[in-house]
C-alpha cells in the first residue's frame, strides 16, 4: 500500500495557499459556476488558471469540482467550461451528474473524471428513457 495523499478543500485563494503550505499533496476546488458549496469564494476561470498553475509549481495535484445536478440550460454549457478546465491542465474534474457530465467531457488529453460523494442519477440527461 502506498503512502496515504491528503487532498484538501480550497474555496478561495487564502485557502489554497493554507493548504499547499501545510502539506496538501492535493487540493480540490471549485469555479463560480458548477460549484455545489456557494458560499465558499470559490474561483472565476481567470482565478481557476492561477491556481492550477500554482499548485503545479509546487507540485501541487488541482482538482475541479463539477457537483451541482446542472439544469437543462446548464449543460449546454457544460463542455466549453470542460474544454477550459482541460487547457488549464486541472489534474482532474470530480463530477456529481455521472450521466450527464460525462457525456460533456472533451477526449482527455490528461485530465481525469471521478464520481463526487453526492453523486446520483437526478439531472434528465442521466435518467433513463422511457418506452
Amino acid at each position: 500500500m502506498g503512502k496515504p495523499e491528503i487532498l484538501a478543500p480550497a474555496g478561495d485563494f487564502e485557502k489554497l495557499r493554507y493548504a499547499v503550505a501545510y502539506g496538501a499533496d492535493a487540493v480540490y476546488l471549485s469555479g463560480k459556476s458548477y460549484g455545489m458549496r456557494t458560499a465558499s469564494g470559490n474561483f472565476t476561470e481567470d482565478e481557476l488558471r492561477q491556481a492550477v498553475a500554482y499548485c503545479h509549481a509546487r507540485g501541487v495535484k488541482c482538482f475541479v469540482t463539477v457537483n451541482v445536478m446542472p439544469r437543462s440550460d446548464e449543460i449546454d454549457r457544460l463542455p466549453a467550461y470542460f474544454e477550459l478546465l482541460e487547457d488549464i491542465h486541472a489534474d482532474a474534474v470530480i463530477i456529481a451528474d455521472l450521466g450527464g457530465s460525462a457525456r460533456c467531457l472533451p477526449k482527455s488529453r490528461g485530465c481525469c473524471a471521478s464520481a463526487a460523494s453526492s453523486a446520483a442519477r437526478h439531472a434528465t440527461p442521466s435518467a433513463p428513457k422511457r418506452g
